[in-house]
């Protein structure tokens, strides 16, 4: 083979090199210059944790599945929120106490948000999903993304009577509703303006369909504006 030479921790760059043989647990024989050596190809260690941590999402999804099934949740689906290509896990709960969960893997842990029950509406890979819902004349509609595996609430709107236990109502007999988003008070139609510019619905799919989670009507198709 002629003298030897020994490299470390070299890069492996297109035509650096005269030859080269198959990599080995990261190293392998190269030839320059007529020497033989062995290099270390950098970054074929952090190539390898990022494909495991990929893959084990799927443990990890099967593991969390079972716990929740033993707490009574209804069921589950993956699908994807953001734009990567590990999916999303959503746990849809037996009861609106109860509610559902939606799940991203994150440096090997599970992160979980806590939402209505049947709510949750998406654009797929867009990262953007809402969680709609409420009871007894008190709704809302929360806007999340997914920002460094954490779930971040965008926006927050929310609608309903000043006085549930009271609920007024317009001529027509319609219950009266104020609405808001992220604080600030607005009419019905100033409500579903901010609403579409935030979330398209027409696009967004309902992650219940099929599983018999509660539906509401949306906003346009409660109450009245507040005079």
């Amino acid at each position: 083979m002629g003298a030897l030479g020994y490299f470390r921790k070299a890069v492996y760059c297109t035509g650096t090199f005269e030859e080269i043989r198959p990599v080995y647990d990261g190293k392998c024989w190269v030839k320059k210059d007529g020497k033989w050596g062995v290099i270390e190809l950098t970054g074929q260690n952090d190539s390898n944790e990022e494909t495991a941590g990929t893959e084990n999402w799927k443990k990890l999804y099967t593991d969390y599945v079972q716990s929740a099934q033993s707490e009574g949740y209804a069921g589950y689906s993956l699908i994807y929120l953001d734009g990567d290509d590990v999916p999303e896990l959503y746990l849809y709960g037996s009861s609106t106490a109860q509610g559902d969960q939606i799940c991203t893997v994150k440096d090997g842990q599970i992160r979980a948000q806590a939402l209505g029950n049947g709510g949750l509406s998406y654009i797929e890979k867009q990262n953007c999903f809402c969680d709609s819902g409420g009871r007894m004349d008190v709704y809302y509609d929360h806007i999340y993304q997914i920002r460094n595996g954490s779930f971040v609430k965008a926006a927050e709107g929310n609608y309903g009577a000043e006085d549930n236990t009271n609920v007024q109502t317009d001529a027509q007999g319609n219950p009266i509703y104020q609405y808001s988003w992220d604080g600030t008070e607005m009419t019905k139609e100033e409500y579903e303006q901010r609403f579409a510019e935030l979330f398209d619905k027409d696009r967004a799919v309902w992650a219940s369909k099929g599983n018999g989670g509660c539906r509401r009507d949306p906003p346009a198709n409660r109450g009245s504006v507040k005079s």
